[in-house]
């Protein structure tokens, strides 16, 4: 591992090297393509440099990955269709902080292993691929921070891992769903800001975030892990569970504090407030800022007793509410 050592140069002794399994070179400045990694690798880590150009097409053959990570680079082009033939054999990948365009290919195996696919903020554009339904185990999506065009993707529900969702700042339009079947049940953190959603917010819909509604320590922590050279190796993400565990940095990505969340500001909802958010005891920030909400805010707002970010403003909501 060669993290924060000021390299400018992909060190080219590497390309030979057969016994190689874990690479992690990030926070350099390298320069120039991505480089295709020997394919003795299971973890690729380049994030945060200074790589260009398209994605290779050869890195397709790579095929041992477990873990991809090429964030925070200023790679551009389309992403090539085959790479996600890995999915089978992957369980992250990291495209995040690019300038990535073009679709996102609808080419997820049906055997697809991932867990975690991370392609937020770039300039990707279309629909969701609906193929994503084959990474059952898929546990956080994050495609903030693009131009894809689609309604809200129902579909995702059948995802019975999902806890984290992320489509921020997109192009999203029509109604929410009137119910979710089967239910978002593990979803801790649900980012819909900066759309253009229309119409009223569902009581259904919320009442189907089971997991936000059972307050459980356990359940309030996302654990993602790989094995690894016969040693577990642990992304640890403590979603709202603010304790000595948030101190603890493990392999990799270290450990985060992720709010339990729902994100709905910035689109153009309109109508009441539901009542059953009221139901959501674990929620600890909720915004609805900036949309054309109307009525009383609902009394069942009394049981959020967890919520340290309540956003209701730009609305025009009435303030009759906790005092009642």
């Amino acid at each position: 591992m060669f993290p924060t050592c000021n390299l400018i140069r992909f060190p080219n002794f590497i390309q030979n090297q057969t016994r190689l399994s874990v690479l992690v070179l990030r926070n350099n400045s390298i320069i120039g393509p991505l480089p295709v990694p020997p394919p003795s690798l299971v973890v690729f880590d380049m994030e945060a440099n200074a790589l260009e150009g398209e994605i290779p097409t050869n890195i397709c053959n790579a095929t041992t990955l477990k873990i991809l990570n090429v964030g925070g680079n200023r790679l551009g082009g389309k992403i090539p269709p085959c790479l996600f033939n890995l999915s089978n054999n992957l369980a992250s990948l990291y495209l995040e902080y690019n300038s990535l365009h073009g679709t996102i290919p609808d080419a997820f195996t049906s055997s697809c292993t991932m867990k975690w696919f991370d392609l937020g903020e770039n300039q990707v554009e279309g629909a969701l691929p609906r193929s994503l339904v084959n990474c059952s185990s898929l546990e956080v999506l994050t495609l903030q921070g693009n131009n894809i065009v689609d309604t809200f993707p129902i579909w995702l529900s059948g995802l019975s891992e999902l806890q984290v969702i992320d489509l921020s700042s997109n192009k999203l339009h029509g109604q929410l769903p009137l119910e979710v079947e089967p239910g978002f049940r593990k979803l801790y953190y649900m980012m819909l800001s900066h759309n253009h959603f229309t119409g009223s917010m569902p009581d259904d819909f919320f009442a189907n975030l089971y997991s936000m509604e059972r307050p459980s320590p356990q359940q309030a922590i996302i654990v993602v892990s790989f094995h690894l050279l016969n040693m577990e190796k642990t992304d640890t993400y403590h979603l709202g569970v603010n304790d000595d565990l948030n101190k603890k940095h493990e392999w990799l990505l270290g450990s985060r504090f992720i709010p339990i969340a729902i994100d709905l500001s910035h689109n153009k909802l309109v109508g009441k407030v539901p009542d059953s958010i009221g139901n959501l005891h674990t929620l600890q920030k909720l915004d609805l800022s900036y949309n054309n909400l109307t009525g009383a805010i609902p009394t069942s707002f009394k049981e959020l007793s967890n919520v340290y970010w309540l956003d209701l403003s730009h609305n025009s909501c009435r303030e009759r509410f906790l005092n009642s």
